[in-house]
This record gives structure tokens, C-alpha cells and sequence, in this order.
């Protein structure tokens, strides 16, 4: 297919500005704003080239990030945003990281040619939006600022917080039942810290607009409820034909960070490797948000991705990476409400019973299948054993293993999947794990999240004032 360029004159609209960017009023990187030389927007796939230099100097495409509709994104990435558009009208910049301009002029040059129509007989045209221009910088921005007025109050002991994502099934399946309604139940049991999971409350995640944010921390405001913790999600699967990259993992971190910081959070969980400890460090220092990588099951405390980040992290010795274990790593007996719902599917209660002590026994999932499927299994017997031998999987609590890490946690969710009228847990070695973190003098936060409702259990409302009072007991804490 064969093309020609055209300058449509409106060169001079193509860089519209420069500045420095800052976070937490330190300098953070800078910045360059761009329009179109063309009568009309385009998909931002359709940026075939963009470059910038700086004063003859040029920039590194790794070392910049593409903005647009409150987006950020690594140029490798920008051929494949098909849905997303830059009207012609509207202002995107390049985002340049870690470093600053010297104040007064520079020399701008950005190289960018955008396709446009097929045209046909083999043939298509580009827009040369391209241009140079020496500017003066205008006064520095502040990247990410706070969008509320609450200021964060300081950790004293081991205090409660309530994941929102309690609240799952009644939020997904009930339309009168939305974030308000959440932070109104936190507020009626006494808590006023929350964890807010990005990808579930904002539809614009993992960008979520200024509006969404401002809504959530006006609510957040009247029911007297603190964002001590933002959950985000680096989905290293979005790109089906390759593996994440490091530049990728990195900008959806800052782009996670960014609205940590808007939300007010103290802490951001994030999924995150060994190898990108030492990068994580600064970036968490410049936000002054703690990052933490959920350890979450299948994953335990002897997995190798666990004792590699722990190696990082002794390594780094800072304060703002850390660990947040997922009690859920330490299920030792299988969710009541899971074995009820097999029975409901048509299992035996003689063959969940077989699969049951054949993983305390530590059998192979080959080995108990055969023999299940022998006795005259059938498919609630092989659900089963694909969440007992997976993601629900259950085994002996590695307690010493846990105790082992607890230098490096920097809070903790204190997953359950349902607590029963005597106030126990029957899946979780709760007293054991909650003793462990009080015994070493942590002061910090541990986070009730329920997660019986992905049994079908539309309980939240019962179940997290039980699982608050067993803390309290187990940690001596007077009711609130």
C-alpha cells in the first residue's frame, strides 16, 4: 500500500506549550503539549512516528509516556489503541520522566506523522504533524494533586479498615447499591479507613477521570471515610501476542500511583516483580505512597517469586515497598458454603470427603482424580478438585514462613470467607496469624476482606461486623 504526506498549515497549533511537572511540590519530570495539524481528530493508533528532542538532545521513547484523555501510555503501545481518539481540538502532550528543564527557553522538536484515509487503488495519506518551535517554559504543575480535604491521620497501633470489595456481590448485582452505600455501612460499624479497588469502582480505570475521583472522596467526605488504600491491577495479559514489557508495567504503576496520590491513599497494592524493586523505590518516595505486592494464593511464603521479592526488599531497605499478605495464602479447610454448592451440583459428600483428606494427605490431583472418577465422579466432583487443587487450594498454614516475612509487611487483608456464630473461623488460622503480626509490635493496618459472596453468599452485612469482632478479640482491642 502506497502513501503520500500533506501539511494541512496548521504547523504552528502542533506544540502548544512546555513545562515542568512536579509531585508532592518536587520536580518529577516535564512535559510538552501537542496538537493536530489536520481539520479533524484521529485514533491514536494511527501515530505512526513520535519523537522528541530537546534542545538538539533527543529523548528516549522509553523515557516518555503519550497523554491523552487523561490516559497515559507507553508510546510501544500506541499502535494499538484503536478506540481511543484525539479530537482535533483537544491538547495531548508526551510526558518525560525523571528529569527536569532548566528554567527560560528551549528548543522544541517533535516528529510525528499520523495516517489517515485509504483512499483506494492501493493508496492512503498521512498528515505530517510534525513542527519546532522555541518556547518559554510556563510555571511547573503539580502532576497528581489531591483532590480532597481530609488530611491523612496517622496510623496509632494495629487499626481496622474495610476492604469496599466486601461488598462485591451486592454492588455488581444491585443497582441502588453503590459506592455511597458502601461507605455508609464501613461508617455504621465505626471504621473510617477503606480499601478502594480501582478497576471495580471507576469506569474509567485505570484513568479514571477527575469527576469520578472528586465524587468518590465528596461521599468519601460525608460519611467521615478515609482512602487509607488503593487496589491496582497491572494487567501483564492486556496484550494477547506478546509479553509485557517492562516499560508497560512500569507506566501502568505510575499511572496506579497518580491516582493513589488524587485519592489521598497512604498505601497502593500492586502487583510487581523482584527485578523492579529498585525502580519502585523512588517513584514511591517522590508520591509518598507505599507500594506493596499482594502475596495472594496460589502464591505462598516459599514460592520463589515470594523469597526473591523478600531478597529485594532487604536489598532496598525502604519503608515505602513492602508486602501485603493475603490470609487467604493460609486456608487450611475448605469454604463450608464451597462444599455445599458442590453437594447442590450433584457431588457425593463421600467423594468431597476423599478429596478432602487426600490433599491434607498431599496426593496428586492426577492420583485423587482417577479414583474419583473410578467411584462414578461426576462434575461437581471435578469442580472440586479443580478449586482444591487451585486457586481454593488448602494445606497446613506456613506459619513460620509468614512470621519470616513480617519484617517486610506493610499492612495486611485479612481475608475470610465467612465466620460462624461462635465467632470462629473455620478455614483460616485467624488467632494464629493476628497474634504473629501483634507479637513483633506492628503498627499498622490489617484490613478485613470478605469473600464468601463468591460462594453466592449475600452476607457482607453480617459477616464484617463478625470478622471485626474477632479481631478485637484476638487482638485485645475494646469495641469501638
Amino acid at each position: 500500500m502506497a502513501g503520500f504526506t500533506i501539511d494541512f498549515g496548521f504547523g504552528r497549533n502542533v506544540i502548544r506549550g512546555a513545562r515542568n511537572v512536579t509531585v508532592n511540590g518536587k520536580p518529577f519530570g516535564f512535559e510538552v503539549e501537542l496538537g493536530i495539524n489536520h481539520y479533524r481528530g484521529t485514533e491514536v493508533s494511527c501515530l505512526d512516528q513520535l519523537s522528541l528532542a530537546i534542545d538538539g538532545a533527543p529523548i528516549a521513547a522509553t523515557d516518555m509516556l503519550f497523554c491523552v484523555n487523561g490516559k497515559l501510555v507507553p508510546l510501544n503501545r500506541l499502535s494499538s489503541m484503536y478506540e481511543e481518539y484525539w479530537a482535533v481540538l483537544d491538547t495531548a502532550s508526551l510526558l518525560v520522566l525523571n528529569r527536569s528543564l532548566a528554567e527560560g527557553s528551549h528548543q522544541i522538536d517533535v516528529t510525528c506523522v499520523v495516517r489517515f484515509t485509504k483512499l483506494g487503488d492501493g493508496l492512503f495519506f498521512s498528515s505530517d504533524n510534525s513542527g519546532s518551535k522555541r518556547l518559554e517554559l510556563e510555571a511547573p504543575r503539580e502532576l497528581a494533586p489531591y483532590l480532597g480535604t481530609q488530611p491523612r491521620r496517622e496510623v496509632e497501633g494495629i487499626e481496622p479498615a474495610v476492604s469496599m470489595y466486601c461488598y462485591t456481590l451486592p454492588f455488581v448485582t444491585q443497582a441502588d447499591f453503590g459506592v455511597e452505600e458502601i461507605f455508609a455501612e464501613i461508617a455504621r460499624l465505626g471504621i473510617s479507613r477503606v480499601e478502594l479497588v480501582g478497576a471495580q469502582t471507576f469506569r474509567n480505570y485505570p484513568s479514571p477521570l477527575d469527576n469520578e475521583v472528586a465524587e468518590v472522596l465528596a461521599l468519601a467526605d460525608k460519611y467521615g471515610i478515609e482512602i487509607y488504600s488503593y487496589g491496582g491491577y497491572v494487567e501483564s495479559v492486556r496484550v494477547g501476542d506478546r509479553d509485557y514489557t517492562h516499560e508497560e508495567t512500569m507506566a501502568d504503576v505510575l499511572v496506579d500511583l497518580m491516582t493513589a496520590k488524587r485519592l489521598g491513599a497512604t498505601v497502593m497494592r500492586e502487583f510487581f516483580t523482584a527485578e523492579m524493586v529498585p525502580e519502585l523505590v523512588p517513584l514511591a518516595e517522590a508520591f509518598e505512597i507505599t507500594v506493596v505486592w499482594e502475596m495472594h494464593r496460589p502464591i505462598t511464603p516459599s514460592s520463589p517469586s515470594t523469597q526473591a521479592l523478600i531478597q529485594a526488599l532487604q536489598q532496598a531497605n525502604s519503608k515505602w515497598v513492602g508486602i501485603c499478605p493475603d490470609f487467604g495464602v493460609f486456608i487450611e479447610q475448605p469454604a463450608p458454603a464451597a462444599y455445599n454448592n458442590y453437594v447442590a451440583q450433584g457431588a457425593r459428600p463421600d467423594l468431597l470427603d476423599y478429596i478432602i483428606a487426600s490433599r491434607h494427605a498431599g496426593l496428586d490431583r492426577d492420583e485423587v482424580t482417577a479414583q474419583i472418577n473410578a467411584q462414578g465422579g461426576g462434575r461437581g466432583e471435578a469442580q472440586a478438585i479443580d478449586d482444591w487443587y487451585g486457586f481454593m487450594s488448602f494445606e497446613p498454614a506456613d506459619l513460620d514462613g509468614f512470621k519470616a516475612m513480617l519484617p517486610y509487611c506493610r499492612y495486611f487483608h485479612g481475608k475470610f470467607y465467612g465466620i460462624d456464630e461462635a465467632g470462629n473461623d473455620p478455614m483460616i488460622p485467624q488467632e494464629a496469624l493476628l497474634g504473629a503480626i501483634a507479637a513483633t509490635g506492628f503498627n499498622g493496618v490489617v484490613l478485613t476482606e470478605y469473600e464468601g459472596w463468591q460462594f453466592g453468599l449475600d452476607d457482607a452485612a453480617a459477616q464484617v461486623p463478625r470478622h471485626l469482632q474477632l479481631e478485637r478479640r484476638i487482638l485485645g482491642r475494646p469495641s469501638e
